[in-house]
Protein backbone atom coordinates (compact mmCIF):
# COMPACT_ATOMS: atom_id res chain seq x y z
CA UNK A 1 0.00 0.00 0.00
CA UNK A 2 1.33 3.75 -1.00
CA UNK A 3 1.03 5.82 1.91
CA UNK A 4 0.50 9.95 1.44
CA UNK A 5 1.26 12.19 3.92
CA UNK A 6 0.55 15.86 3.46
CA UNK A 7 2.65 19.14 4.97
CA UNK A 8 -0.26 20.21 6.40
CA UNK A 9 -1.14 16.69 8.24
CA UNK A 10 2.46 16.75 9.70
CA UNK A 11 2.06 20.66 10.94
CA UNK A 12 -1.42 19.43 12.44
CA UNK A 13 0.31 16.65 14.00
CA UNK A 14 3.11 18.84 15.76
CA UNK A 15 0.17 20.88 16.84
CA UNK A 16 -1.26 17.82 18.66
CA UNK A 17 1.72 17.41 20.06
CA UNK A 18 2.52 14.81 17.77
CA UNK A 19 6.41 14.59 17.89
CA UNK A 20 7.76 11.25 16.68
CA UNK A 21 11.39 12.22 17.10
CA UNK A 22 10.57 12.79 20.82
CA UNK A 23 9.32 9.69 21.32
CA UNK A 24 11.82 7.85 19.17
CA UNK A 25 10.06 7.07 16.25
CA UNK A 26 10.35 6.42 12.67
CA UNK A 27 8.12 7.51 10.12
CA UNK A 28 8.74 6.02 6.60
CA UNK A 29 6.48 7.19 3.48
CA UNK A 30 6.65 6.59 -0.35
CA UNK A 31 5.20 9.67 -1.49
CA UNK A 32 4.50 13.09 0.26
CA UNK A 33 2.18 15.67 -0.88
CA UNK A 34 1.60 19.26 0.10
CA UNK A 35 -1.08 21.53 0.05
CA UNK A 36 -1.24 23.40 -3.49
CA UNK A 37 0.26 26.85 -2.78
CA UNK A 38 3.23 28.61 -1.57
CA UNK A 39 4.83 28.86 1.86
CA UNK A 40 5.08 25.47 2.09
CA UNK A 41 7.99 24.56 4.39
CA UNK A 42 9.62 21.66 6.61
CA UNK A 43 12.21 23.61 9.56
CA UNK A 44 14.58 22.26 11.43
CA UNK A 45 15.61 24.48 14.40
CA UNK A 46 18.81 23.10 15.56
CA UNK A 47 19.65 25.81 18.68
CA UNK A 48 18.01 28.21 20.65
CA UNK A 49 21.25 29.91 21.34
CA UNK A 50 21.24 33.77 20.48
CA UNK A 51 19.30 34.59 17.46
CA UNK A 52 18.45 31.03 16.63
CA UNK A 53 19.99 28.17 14.44
CA UNK A 54 18.64 26.16 11.87
CA UNK A 55 17.61 25.08 8.47
CA UNK A 56 14.08 24.77 6.42
CA UNK A 57 13.04 23.77 3.45
CA UNK A 58 10.43 26.18 1.49
CA UNK A 59 8.93 26.73 -1.78
CA UNK A 60 8.31 30.41 -2.90
CA UNK A 61 6.11 31.97 -5.95
CA UNK A 62 8.36 35.03 -6.80
CA UNK A 63 6.65 35.41 -10.09
CA UNK A 64 7.55 34.18 -13.20
CA UNK A 65 8.70 30.98 -11.65
CA UNK A 66 8.60 29.16 -8.54
CA UNK A 67 11.28 28.39 -6.47
CA UNK A 68 12.30 25.42 -3.93
CA UNK A 69 14.70 27.12 -1.44
CA UNK A 70 17.37 25.59 1.02
CA UNK A 71 17.57 28.29 3.62
CA UNK A 72 19.72 28.63 6.77
CA UNK A 73 20.23 30.74 9.51
CA UNK A 74 23.28 31.43 11.52
CA UNK A 75 22.74 33.35 15.04
CA UNK A 76 19.80 35.03 13.18
CA UNK A 77 16.06 35.50 12.96
CA UNK A 78 16.45 35.92 9.42
CA UNK A 79 16.32 32.92 7.01
CA UNK A 80 18.70 33.00 4.64
CA UNK A 81 18.38 31.64 1.02
CA UNK A 82 21.82 29.04 0.30
CA UNK A 83 20.46 26.69 -2.70
CA UNK A 84 17.77 27.57 -4.39
CA UNK A 85 15.86 25.37 -8.08
CA UNK A 86 13.04 26.58 -9.63
CA UNK A 87 10.70 25.50 -11.81
CA UNK A 88 12.55 26.44 -15.11
CA UNK A 89 15.60 24.34 -14.29
CA UNK A 90 17.58 27.03 -12.96
CA UNK A 91 20.19 26.39 -9.85
CA UNK A 92 21.55 28.92 -7.60
CA UNK A 93 23.92 29.34 -5.00
CA UNK A 94 23.75 32.84 -2.74
CA UNK A 95 20.46 34.14 -4.02
CA UNK A 96 16.85 33.67 -4.53
CA UNK A 97 15.99 33.77 -8.09
CA UNK A 98 18.80 32.21 -10.18
CA UNK A 99 18.42 33.74 -13.89
CA UNK A 100 20.71 30.58 -15.35
CA UNK A 101 21.54 27.02 -15.23
CA UNK A 102 23.93 27.45 -12.38
CA UNK A 103 23.65 31.15 -10.78
CA UNK A 104 25.98 31.71 -7.84
CA UNK A 105 26.50 34.84 -6.21
CA UNK A 106 29.07 36.24 -3.42
CA UNK A 107 29.96 39.16 -1.97
CA UNK A 108 32.97 41.29 -2.86
CA UNK A 109 36.48 40.28 -2.47
CA UNK A 110 34.77 36.28 -2.04
CA UNK A 111 36.14 33.48 -3.62
CA UNK A 112 34.22 29.94 -4.45
CA UNK A 113 36.65 26.64 -4.40
CA UNK A 114 37.14 23.83 -6.12
CA UNK A 115 39.67 20.90 -4.38
CA UNK A 116 41.10 18.25 -6.13
CA UNK A 117 43.33 16.37 -3.13
CA UNK A 118 45.64 18.86 -2.83
CA UNK A 119 44.77 21.32 -5.33
CA UNK A 120 42.74 23.57 -5.34
CA UNK A 121 40.98 26.00 -7.88
CA UNK A 122 39.08 29.06 -6.73
CA UNK A 123 36.99 32.00 -9.00
CA UNK A 124 37.57 35.09 -7.07
CA UNK A 125 37.22 38.48 -6.93
CA UNK A 126 40.21 40.46 -5.43
CA UNK A 127 38.92 43.78 -4.92
CA UNK A 128 40.97 47.08 -4.77
CA UNK A 129 44.20 47.22 -3.33
CA UNK A 130 47.93 47.82 -4.25
CA UNK A 131 48.76 44.18 -5.51
CA UNK A 132 49.42 43.32 -8.54
CA UNK A 133 46.41 41.28 -9.32
CA UNK A 134 44.20 43.87 -7.15
CA UNK A 135 41.01 45.28 -8.78
CA UNK A 136 40.74 41.99 -11.10
CA UNK A 137 38.56 39.17 -10.62
CA UNK A 138 39.74 35.37 -12.44
CA UNK A 139 40.80 32.29 -11.62
CA UNK A 140 43.23 30.75 -9.03
CA UNK A 141 44.79 27.44 -9.36
CA UNK A 142 47.02 26.38 -6.13
CA UNK A 143 48.78 23.07 -5.66
CA UNK A 144 49.11 22.47 -9.33
CA UNK A 145 50.01 24.02 -12.64
CA UNK A 146 47.42 25.84 -13.92
CA UNK A 147 45.64 24.64 -17.65
CA UNK A 148 43.53 26.37 -20.13
CA UNK A 149 42.85 24.03 -22.34
CA UNK A 150 40.50 23.84 -25.83
CA UNK A 151 39.64 20.63 -26.80
CA UNK A 152 40.97 18.47 -30.69
CA UNK A 153 41.50 20.91 -33.53
CA UNK A 154 39.63 23.82 -31.35
CA UNK A 155 41.20 27.48 -30.66
CA UNK A 156 41.12 29.52 -28.11
CA UNK A 157 40.60 32.86 -28.52
CA UNK A 158 40.90 35.94 -25.98
CA UNK A 159 38.30 38.75 -26.18
CA UNK A 160 38.28 42.39 -24.91
CA UNK A 161 35.76 44.96 -25.04
CA UNK A 162 36.53 48.65 -26.13
CA UNK A 163 33.33 50.27 -24.46
CA UNK A 164 31.30 49.89 -27.88
CA UNK A 165 31.89 46.45 -28.90
CA UNK A 166 33.81 43.29 -28.05
CA UNK A 167 36.19 42.48 -30.57
CA UNK A 168 38.68 38.92 -30.64
CA UNK A 169 42.41 39.78 -29.66
CA UNK A 170 44.17 36.94 -29.73
CA UNK A 171 44.02 33.56 -30.69
CA UNK A 172 46.02 30.13 -30.31
CA UNK A 173 45.46 27.80 -33.06
CA UNK A 174 45.49 23.99 -32.42
CA UNK A 175 48.91 23.67 -34.39
CA UNK A 176 50.28 26.31 -31.72
CA UNK A 177 50.08 29.47 -33.86
CA UNK A 178 49.83 32.32 -31.77
CA UNK A 179 47.99 35.44 -33.98
CA UNK A 180 47.83 38.74 -32.53
CA UNK A 181 45.30 41.38 -34.58
CA UNK A 182 44.66 38.21 -37.06
CA UNK A 183 42.75 35.37 -36.74
CA UNK A 184 44.45 33.24 -38.75
CA UNK A 185 48.37 33.06 -37.60
CA UNK A 186 50.39 31.76 -40.23
CA UNK A 187 53.52 31.07 -37.95
CA UNK A 188 54.38 30.61 -34.69
CA UNK A 189 53.66 34.33 -33.64
CA UNK A 190 51.89 36.64 -36.06
CA UNK A 191 51.26 39.29 -34.79
CA UNK A 192 48.99 42.42 -37.31
CA UNK A 193 50.55 45.83 -36.01
CA UNK A 194 53.39 47.67 -33.99
CA UNK A 195 55.44 46.04 -32.03
CA UNK A 196 57.52 47.81 -29.00
CA UNK A 197 60.00 45.94 -27.32
CA UNK A 198 63.22 47.22 -24.85
CA UNK A 199 65.20 44.54 -25.60
CA UNK A 200 64.98 41.26 -28.75
CA UNK A 201 67.57 38.84 -29.10
CA UNK A 202 67.65 36.76 -32.28
CA UNK A 203 69.39 33.56 -32.86
CA UNK A 204 71.23 32.63 -36.22
CA UNK A 205 72.66 29.78 -37.62
CA UNK A 206 75.84 31.87 -38.98
CA UNK A 207 77.59 35.14 -39.07
CA UNK A 208 79.56 36.66 -41.62
CA UNK A 209 83.15 36.44 -40.41
CA UNK A 210 83.61 34.52 -43.87
CA UNK A 211 84.09 37.97 -45.52
CA UNK A 212 87.29 38.76 -43.70
CA UNK A 213 88.65 35.01 -44.82
CA UNK A 214 91.06 35.23 -47.77
CA UNK A 215 89.26 33.07 -49.60
CA UNK A 216 86.34 35.57 -49.92
CA UNK A 217 85.62 36.39 -53.19
CA UNK A 218 84.49 39.70 -52.91
CA UNK A 219 82.96 41.46 -56.11
CA UNK A 220 85.36 43.76 -58.14
CA UNK A 221 83.56 47.27 -57.78
CA UNK A 222 83.37 47.53 -62.17
CA UNK A 223 81.34 44.38 -61.58
CA UNK A 224 79.38 45.89 -58.59
CA UNK A 225 78.36 48.82 -60.73
CA UNK A 226 77.35 46.88 -63.87
CA UNK A 227 75.61 44.95 -61.18
CA UNK A 228 73.60 48.03 -59.91
CA UNK A 229 72.77 49.79 -62.65
CA UNK A 230 71.10 46.41 -64.30
CA UNK A 231 69.37 44.82 -61.04
CA UNK A 232 68.62 48.18 -58.86
CA UNK A 233 69.66 46.50 -55.70
CA UNK A 234 72.62 44.85 -54.35
CA UNK A 235 73.77 41.33 -54.80
CA UNK A 236 71.82 38.79 -52.57
CA UNK A 237 69.42 41.42 -51.37
CA UNK A 238 65.45 40.75 -52.22
CA UNK A 239 63.84 43.45 -54.15
CA UNK A 240 61.60 46.03 -53.26
CA UNK A 241 59.12 43.76 -54.96
CA UNK A 242 59.96 40.88 -53.09
CA UNK A 243 60.19 42.35 -49.52
CA UNK A 244 56.43 43.61 -50.60
CA UNK A 245 55.04 40.89 -51.19
CA UNK A 246 56.99 38.22 -48.89
CA UNK A 247 58.42 40.64 -45.91
CA UNK A 248 62.10 39.94 -44.86
CA UNK A 249 63.48 37.43 -41.67
CA UNK A 250 65.03 40.13 -39.39
CA UNK A 251 68.24 37.17 -38.50
CA UNK A 252 68.63 36.87 -42.15
CA UNK A 253 68.37 40.32 -43.66
CA UNK A 254 71.03 41.18 -40.06
CA UNK A 255 73.31 38.71 -41.55
CA UNK A 256 73.26 40.12 -45.07
CA UNK A 257 73.55 43.25 -43.81
CA UNK A 258 76.11 42.98 -42.10
CA UNK A 259 78.15 40.92 -44.71
CA UNK A 260 77.57 44.63 -46.99
CA UNK A 261 79.40 46.48 -44.14
CA UNK A 262 81.66 43.99 -44.33
CA UNK A 263 82.55 44.43 -47.57
CA UNK A 264 82.23 47.45 -47.85
CA UNK A 265 84.64 47.51 -45.22
CA UNK A 266 87.25 45.73 -47.93
CA UNK A 267 86.14 47.95 -50.19
CA UNK A 268 87.46 51.39 -47.73
CA UNK A 269 90.45 49.36 -46.76
CA UNK A 270 91.01 48.81 -50.39
CA UNK A 271 90.66 52.01 -51.85
CA UNK A 272 92.40 53.91 -48.64
CA UNK A 273 95.78 51.35 -49.55
CA UNK A 274 95.65 52.65 -53.34
CA UNK A 275 95.43 56.30 -52.22
CA UNK A 276 98.12 55.41 -49.71
CA UNK A 277 99.90 54.29 -53.00
CA UNK A 278 98.87 57.03 -54.78
CA UNK A 279 100.18 59.81 -52.10
CA UNK A 280 103.32 58.22 -52.16
CA UNK A 281 103.43 58.71 -55.67
CA UNK A 282 102.68 62.24 -55.96
CA UNK A 283 104.94 62.80 -53.36
CA UNK A 284 107.95 61.54 -54.81
CA UNK A 285 107.20 62.79 -58.54
CA UNK A 286 106.26 66.30 -56.60
CA UNK A 287 109.85 65.35 -55.39
CA UNK A 288 111.67 64.98 -58.59
CA UNK A 289 110.07 68.11 -60.08
CA UNK A 290 111.39 70.34 -57.36
CA UNK A 291 114.70 68.44 -57.47
CA UNK A 292 114.23 69.37 -61.72
CA UNK A 293 113.08 72.76 -60.95
CA UNK A 294 115.86 73.23 -58.56
CA UNK A 295 118.54 71.91 -60.95
CA UNK A 296 117.23 74.30 -63.86
CA UNK A 297 117.54 77.48 -61.67
CA UNK A 298 121.19 76.14 -60.44
CA UNK A 299 122.50 76.35 -64.15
Amino acid sequence: MVKNFTLLGIAFSVLIGFTPDAVGQTTTFDVMDSNVGSQKRITWNTSTYGSGFGHRIINIDPGNSTTLNFQARHNSATWKDVFVINTLGNVGLGLSIPAYPFHLKASATARSRFEYGTSTIDIVDYGSGSLGYSGSAGVFVNGTDALFMSGPSKAIRMVTNDGSAYYERMRILSNGNVGIGTVSPSEKLSVNGKIKAHEINLTTTGWPDYVFTPEYNLMPLSELEAFIQMNGHLPDVPTEAEVMENGINLAEMNVKLLEKVEELTLYILSQGSKIESQEKQIDNLLYRMEKIESNKYDK
